[in-house]
């Protein structure tokens, strides 16, 4: 069998675009750090970018040919003379220990950015005319304040409040150019001496020739704090002082413009012409840094999350998240995308849109040649163990170890796909068909798939080849196509296939993410679980282990498959993996080669990125368009839509930062978002606390938490003091209502008192001339007797009788004992009327007090007056009319009781007529009840004897009892 093609697969889509011919050789690839660019299309002022500073906040700061510009990771706050900068040509930027942003011009002119301002110094204009044409070159700020500026010829000190300057002279007229800065650069004018804060100084050793010729050299240098070291270069020689003791360390290729120290203690040397010399620890070069794009280095620069700062003068900003990612790309006319990676014993074959391949010798780790193929695409290739190379395209070629052509072999169909069994068996496939090919590089076609288009080809355990394609997956073994369509229990793209140690197959899916299938059941792993995203372009399994890597359009992702899946490790392009969507993945030499968009990747597996901690800024509390303080506690009631800016500075991954939110007071589970904007709405008034953390898109790199307390206070109505402001008016307004309603009710209670005494009066009015009446006709009787003796005394009861009445008549009630009186005065009358055929008793309870109890007047009269007139006229002797009265704790029992002849024999002799008293006596019982309240009545009995015969009538009154005091 084929064993010399010893490759697991190979999957891409590949396409060349150079000019036809056979196989020329070209320059080498570019290799260099992964690295991030900002331009002026990202939003610098310009691409011309002379230094850059890092400050306390963390903030980065670029000083261009067109202001000064502050970066957050997002966006660029760009500064110029439109906004108060003394220039637009920056050269330097430094920071004071109050934080402050010193800013020096081309032209000397010095200007500082303090809380968004841009503030001129008062003898700028006096200091630009001493400057006298010369430019500056050197700028330090002291501990105290004190700014250094110094040209060529001149060296000057401004001390606070900078409203005047002096000039400093050196004994030998040597000029310092640059002080009290970590960093900083020098052009001397007839000589050169390092000069220490109290002025001594301490000469360089004469390598340059004679001082005259230093003129137009570029100085530069870099002081050391942690090791107190102090680098120094002079044109293109660097010197190392310490102790006052100079010593000379690397003589560069080209002029040093500037030097700073990598987080592996590495010295970076920033060089006139293109690119970095980096430096180990014992001085000697390790490496050279260019980029493809032709341009000149500014400056070099180190941030506190060790990143490289790169500055160049038509390039923008290089930003190197750290050297442990490198990137190679292929030289014009090739263009940087990269499809494919093929080992081809010890190298590396990497081919993109562009009929070329470049090679690189694993062991060396540096690139050996590039290759042209004369055809339009190139589709895949596959090494060879004895070191040959074949690559498919519309026309297939092999190739010896030296890379050069070796034959040129027909195929009927152009190849797209290939992969090698465990077995060694080779195959290849176009869009739907498949074929084998044998130790004689001949083509079998063995399959047509002619529903499904293949996507990629795996080559497991024996003879089995794995087939993806856009609606399932397929086996090839011994002559068989098996369809797994249903027992994978979906129909999905598969781009890539992969297998574990105990034979669970990986599948790279378009949509779906992951799928684990065991030949029984399918597992899913997606964005959900972890994954970085579900379209999954290429996987790696690493032998040996259950642990896979996942290559997407949105980083890699190293999962280890057990019982359940966990993410071990995920880079992300804006962790400093520059990354588009990863096409194929492959180990060599303990590196994991990527190929991508933007060329071939290659990362050390074993680098741990170190935990570090951010800073996070809440940029601004803002109530609709109003911007209010972030520590402002106090927001009116309707200030209830808050929006929170935020900016996390973490450079490495910038964009990708995962923001963490919670507003105590309306909810405490935690929110994520990728935006710097936190909006909420329609709050309720209440204390409310927002907390936010922000994440690296790892997790290893965090910011402390910060907290943001906030009141929104209650609308005027619910304050205490609306509330019990209204409480009270509406208790006032209460009070005036109750109180006119009862002044009103008073009046109306008054009105129908009055009424009902009017009514009460109108009927006694009634029932008096209804007795006098029957008082006179008892008198006419008697007269027509002719008994005038008894008339007379008739006529004096009856004068005593009307006295009462009328005397009563102008009382609402009167006591019982007068009533009593009035009543014996009646009955007198009555009796002498009847000519003595009754007596009549009354009776009254020993603890009635009838001089004190009130009754109303005449209201008992009507009663007395039935029970002689209907009871005892039909008798003829014997008549016995009974009054009783007696006393119960709430009212005033009065009986009137006769022993007549009862209702029904009244009522056959015709004396049991309606009496118009009666009619009279409920009338005002009723006025009585409306006016004095309780319910007064009457109850009329009729009574018999043991035999069953009328023996009379009794009448039951009772009354509220009232007093006279």
């Amino acid at each position: 069998m084929l064993n010399h093609f010893a490759c697991s697969k190979c999957c891409g889509s590949l396409a060349f675009v150079l000019l036809l011919g056979l196989v020329f050789p070209f320059n080498v690839a570019a290799q260099y750090p992964a690295r991030r660019q900002y331009r002026s299309m990202d939003g610098l002022p310009s691409s011309e970018v002379y230094s850059t500073l890092q400050d306390k906040r963390g903030y980065m700061w670029f000083a261009t040919d067109a202001g000064v510009s502050r970066f957050d990771g997002y966006r660029f706050t760009n500064f110029s003379t439109d906004h108060g900068l003394s220039e637009n040509v920056i050269f330097q930027l430094l920071e004071d220990r109050e934080g402050r942003i010193w800013c020096r011009g081309m032209l000397g002119t010095i200007s500082y950015l303090w809380e968004n301002s841009i503030h001129k110094l008062p003898v700028s204009d006096e200091l630009q005319r001493a400057f006298n044409g010369d430019l500056s070159v050197g700028m330090g700020v002291d501990a105290d304040g004190t700014v250094w500026i110094s040209g060529s010829l001149h060296l000057f000190r401004i001390p606070p409040p900078y409203t005047s300057f002096t000039e400093l002279r050196t004994p030998n007229q040597y000029r310092l150019h640059t002080y009290g800065a970590t960093k900083g650069h020098y052009s001397p004018g007839q000589g050169f001496s390092l000069l220490t804060k109290d002025q001594s100084q301490i000469p360089l050793p004469p390598v340059l020739g004679p001082p005259n010729n230093w003129l137009g050299r570029f100085f530069c240098h870099y002081h050391d704090t942690l090791k107190q070291r102090h680098f120094m270069a002079i044109a293109n020689t660097l010197f190392l002082v310490r102790e006052n003791v100079v010593k000379q360390l690397y003589t560069a290729p080209e002029a040093i413009l500037d030097i700073e120290i990598d987080p592996e203690d590495r010295i970076w040397l920033c060089l006139h012409g293109k690119g970095c010399v980096v430096l180990s620890d014992d001085f000697s070069p390790v490496e050279e840094i260019r980029f493809p794009v032709a341009e000149r280095f500014g400056a070099v620069y180190r941030d506190r999350s060790d990143g490289m700062w790169l500055t160049t003068l038509g390039s923008g900003v290089y930003y190197i998240p750290d050297m442990h990612h490198r990137q190679f790309s292929l030289p014009e006319p090739f263009g940087p995308q990269v499809n494919n990676l093929v080992p081809v014993g010890g190298k590396i074959c990497a081919s993109g849109y562009s009929r070329a391949i470049f090679l690189e010798d694993t062991a060396a780790r540096k690139p050996i040649e590039i290759l042209g193929i004369p055809e339009q695409e190139i589709s895949s290739g596959t090494g060879a163990a004895n070191g040959e190379l074949l690559v498919f395209s519309k026309k297939t070629y092999r190739f010896r170890q030296q890379m050069e052509v070796f034959s040129l072999l027909q195929v009927e169909s152009p190849m797209k796909y290939c992969a090698s069994t465990a077995s060694g068996l080779v195959y290849t496939s176009g869009l739907s068909y498949l074929f084998r090919v044998d130790k004689d590089f001949g083509f079998q076609h063995v399959i047509s798939l002619h529903n499904q288009r293949i996507q990629c080809l795996y080559g497991g355990r024996g003879d089995t080849l794995w087939i993806g394609c856009t609606e399932g997956l397929f086996s090839y073994q011994d002559d068989t196509l098996i369809d797994w369509q249903d027992r994978l229990g979906r129909r999905t793209r598969i781009n890539d296939i992969a297998q574990l140690t105990g034979g669970e197959l990986v599948l790279g899916t378009q949509t779906e993410g992951l799928l684990l299938f065991d030949h029984r059941r399918t597992r899913a792993f997606t964005k959900q679980d972890g994954l970085s995203s579900n379209l999954c372009r290429s996987l790696l399994a690493i032998p040996g282990t259950n642990r896979v890597w996942v290559g997407t359009n949105n980083g890699i992702c190293l999962l280890a498959c057990g019982r359940t899946v966990q993410i071990v490790r995920t880079q992300h392009s804006a962790g400093g993996l520059p990354l588009g969507e990863i096409k194929k993945m492959l180990f060599a030499s303990g590196r994991l080669w990527l190929a991508s968009d933007v060329g071939a990747i290659v990362t050390d597996t074993a680098y741990q990125e170190q935990q570090h901690a951010f800073p996070l800024y809440l940029d601004s509390v803002r109530l609709g368009a109003r911007t209010i303080a972030v520590n402002n506690p106090d927001l009116p009631y309707d200030s209830n839509t808050i929006d929170f800016h935020f900016t996390g500075l973490w450079y490495r991954h910038a964009g990708a930062i995962e923001y963490r939110y919670r507003l105590l007071g309306l909810d405490s589970n935690w929110m994520s978002t990728r935006e710097r904007v936190v909006h909420f709405q329609s709050l309720l008034p209440g204390q409310y606390i927002f907390e936010l953390r922000a994440f690296s898109p790892d997790g290893k790199s965090y910011s402390a938490l910060q907290t943001v307390h906030l009141s929104i206070a209650l609308p005027f109505w619910k304050r205490w003091w609306f509330l019990g402001g209204l409480i009270f008016l509406t208790g006032v307004m209460i009070y005036a209502w109750a109180r006119n309603r009862i002044r009103r009710a008073r009046r109306n209670a008054e009105f129908r008192q009055q009424l009902a005494e009017t009514e009460i009066k109108a009927l006694r009015a009634q029932m008096n001339p209804h007795f006098i009446f029957n008082a006179i006709n008892s008198i006419q009787h008697i007269m027509r007797t002719g008994d005038r003796e008894t008339a007379g005394r008739y006529l004096s009861d009856f004068s005593g009788l009307l006295r009462n009445v009328l005397e009563q008549s102008k009382s609402e009630v009167i006591t019982v004992q007068h009533e009593l009186e009035t009543l014996q005065l009646y009955l007198k009358i009555e009796q002498l009327r009847f000519g003595n055929r009754f007596r009549w008793e009354i009776e009254t309870a020993p603890d009635l007090d009838v001089t004190n109890i009130l009754i109303t007047p005449m209201l008992l009269q009507p009663f007395v007056e039935n029970a002689l007139r209907h009871g005892l006229t039909g008798k003829t002797q014997d008549g016995l009319l009974r009054i009783s009265i007696r006393s119960d704790p709430e009212f005033l029992t009065c009986v009137v009781e006769d022993n007549g002849i009862g209702r029904a024999a009244a009522a056959k002799h015709g004396t049991a007529q309606r009496s118009r008293g009666m009619q009279i006596v409920r009338e005002r019982l009723e006025m009585m009840r409306k006016q004095y309240g309780g319910q007064p009545g009457f109850l009329i009995e009729d009574l018999y004897d043991i035999h069953g015969a009328p023996a009379g009538t009794r009448v039951t009154l009772r009354l509220a009892k009232y007093y006279l005091s």
